[in-house]
């Protein structure tokens, strides 16, 4: 087969069949006369295998290495297992950082939902009045501090971003409405 027509048989684009033989996952025959790369129906199952390990998370490394292994007569079945826990894992922590990123962008929505739209110039950061004590408070900020977990995080948040907002040269742009100071 060539290169296209592996392409066509295994769904997958001729650049893709060609990325997998660079990177040495398919090692195909080359025609003395013309150059030619000819792939076996060996390769075509070989580039099936490594699409659906690639569906299932695994890096080119990791085909690789589960590749050797089956090459060198050992069963990849324990190297395969070990790889799935870690990307479990992974995947696991992924979902828990993004369900807690759900969680403070919902509360931030709320949160600014209740707030009066600001009219911005280009030159200043976005600020709004929602801090307790009538200071200046960065919006984008507030959804960070909304996302904390304690009470005691998000005064801590809240503290430092007062004082390196006093300090920062945003300050100086701001225009304070009355009675209320950055």
């Amino acid at each position: 087969m060539t290169v296209s027509e592996l392409a066509r048989r295994a769904g997958v684009t001729a650049d893709t069949v060609r990325h997998y033989t660079h990177s040495g996952l398919l090692v195909p025959r080359r025609d003395e006369r013309n150059g030619y790369n000819f792939y076996s129906s060996d390769d075509l199952t070989r580039l099936l295998f490594i699409r659906k390990a690639r569906l299932l998370g695994f890096s080119l490394g990791d085909v690789s290495d589960i590749l050797k292994d089956s090459r060198h007569g050992h069963s990849p079945c324990p190297r395969v297992r070990k790889l799935m826990e870690q990307h479990f894992q992974e995947s696991r922590r992924k979902l828990q950082d993004l369900k807690k990123l759900q969680t403070r962008m919902e509360r931030a929505t709320a949160l600014w939902a209740t707030m009066p739209d600001g009219i911005q110039d280009g030159r200043r950061v976005p600020f709004d009045r929602s801090d307790s004590n009538g200071r200046l408070t960065c919006v984008l900020h507030t959804a960070f501090i909304v996302g904390a977990v304690t009470t005691m995080q998000r005064r801590r948040i809240a503290n430092r971003y007062q004082a390196a907002y006093r300090n920062s040269r945003f300050a100086m742009q701001v225009q304070p409405t009355k009675g209320v100071s950055p």
